[in-house]
């Protein structure tokens, strides 16, 4: 049944203190917090007292987004940074046969850009790391402040994670400060981002 909440008609979910970085939805909502994710279930979303029939459920304990633009949804899994690196979360078990989630930004034999992730997570510019899923590569693209390169108080680096072969891709000067992709079923299914140095749009991936 469609519902609807307005600023007069809330309620209170999770009062343990954290924000809310994040929501999504995969077969059910999910809400995520920095340290935990919740999913909600609902037929009618109201007050109890209106027939309301929502529920939550606290799904993982332990990890989830610290950095609200960097959480994208496939469809299938998500994929977000976390207090432990770049994490992709499979809430209803088509990731794999065994996990519902695990670590992409190091390998089991220590490689790929863990080294980046801490540093960005150690100096606090992780908050200004944001993401975009390229469905027509089936790539997680990943800006972000390194604190080593210029210019700061910004992204000035962009890596690429292609999920079809599980490695990661530095690109040189791709200074985003913002995706967009034109996805609609009319479009050509094409990316671009707004510069953070010059302002400027510019398209990625294009034909010739």
């Amino acid at each position: 049944n469609m519902s609807s909440m307005t600023l007069f008609r809330w309620f209170e979910t999770f009062p343990d203190g954290e924000e809310i970085t994040g929501m999504g939805e995969i077969d059910n909502v999910h809400i995520f917090k920095p340290s935990s994710i919740f999913q909600l279930e609902f037929d009618i979303l109201n007050l109890g007292s209106q027939g309301g029939d929502q529920s939550f459920a606290k799904v993982v304990q332990g990890f989830g987004c610290i950095s609200p633009r960097t959480l994208v949804s496939n469809g299938k899994f998500y994929t977000f940074l976390s207090k432990d690196g770049v994490r992709v979360y499979d809430p209803v078990g088509r990731l794999t046969a065994s996990d519902e989630t695990k670590l992409i930004s190091t390998n089991s034999d220590g490689s790929g850009i863990g080294t980046i992730i801490k540093r960005v997570l150690e100096s606090g510019t992780f908050k200004n790391a944001h993401a975009v899923y390229y469905a027509k590569r089936n790539w997680y693209i990943f800006s972000y402040e390194d604190p080593l390169k210029y210019p700061h108080g910004k992204p000035n680096a962009t890596l690429i994670y292609d999920f079809n072969i599980g490695e990661w891709f530095p690109m040189s000067n791709w200074l985003a400060e913002s995706w967009a992709v034109f996805d609609n079923i009319d479009d050509k299914q094409e990316i671009v981002y707004g510069d953070s140095n010059d302002g400027y749009v510019y398209y990625i991936d294009q034909e010739t």
